[in-house]
């Protein structure tokens, strides 16, 4: 584990492996996790996550988990009452050797989609990974987070966030004007239990151009539905799907 995650770009796996290491204090007190994490760089992630069909939710570090490939909140807001999994506390805590002290009523299954970048668009609005951006004017892709260490893991380019192309991405940080279009998050499954954001945005890039049809989808996420038409529909029926929230 590094000393420091201050400027690092991060990906799933990473993001487990943090969460997995420091479990103990995760499934503990969240002020605790604070207190002895805070100086690390890792209380400054916030992750985003599907709940539900048009709705996004967001967690910052110490507030989420994993159990295999599926990702939990805790939380004390009402609308996780109905879907509280009370069995997963006492899952968790089996399975990372811990106890359970958190003081929050309400254990969610979540699908992770994305984590907050340091960088926002035109509009003010903060860049995930997932989403789908316009880049100085006519550059269009998704964005990854990218490797930014070598083989003694120390970090060579902070903050390594940008657009995946053909061969090569373009950093966030070199971008003069950055326009979000939308997110990936579309046309997924209701048994998913998590997206993986590099591979879908690496297969788009390798068919060649984002075309029309997954542009009109990016709007209108997250989605479950399957059917491109349906897409169609919301978008003459003047559907607004809050993916910037």
């Amino acid at each position: 584990m590094r000393q420091s995650y201050k400027g690092f770009a991060w990906r799933l796996d990473n993001l487990k492996e943090v969460c997995n290491t420091f479990a103990t204090d995760i499934l503990g007190d969240f002020e605790t996790f604070v207190a002895l994490h805070e100086e690390k760089g890792i209380m400054d992630v916030v992750v985003r996550y599907i709940l539900d069909e048009n709705t996004f939710g967001y967690a910052q570090m110490g507030d989420f988990f994993f159990l295999d490939d599926c990702m939990y909140v805790i939380s004390d807001d009402e609308k996780f009452k109905d879907i509280h999994n009370e069995e997963i506390p006492a899952i968790a805590a089996d399975l990372h050797n811990s106890g359970w002290y958190r003081s929050e009523r309400y254990v969610t299954r979540v699908i992770y989609a994305g984590v907050r970048t340091p960088f926002k668009d035109d509009k003010g609005d903060w860049i995930y990974t997932g989403d789908m951006v316009c880049a100085n004017g006519d550059i269009i892709s998704g964005v990854c987070a990218f490797p930014p260490y070598n083989d003694s893991y120390d970090i060579d380019i902070p903050n390594n966030y940008g657009l995946m192309l053909d061969n090569c991405m373009l950093p966030l940080r070199d971008c003069r004007k950055i326009e979000r279009l939308g997110t990936i998050f579309f046309m997924l499954d209701n048994n998913d239990t998590e997206v993986n954001i590099e591979q879908i945005i690496s297969s788009s890039v390798q068919q060649g151009t984002f075309d029309e049809e997954f542009m009109l989808c990016a709007k209108f996420t997250p989605s479950y539905q399957k059917e491109f038409w349906k897409y169609i529909a919301l978008k003459e029926i003047g559907a607004e799907y809050n993916w910037r929230r």
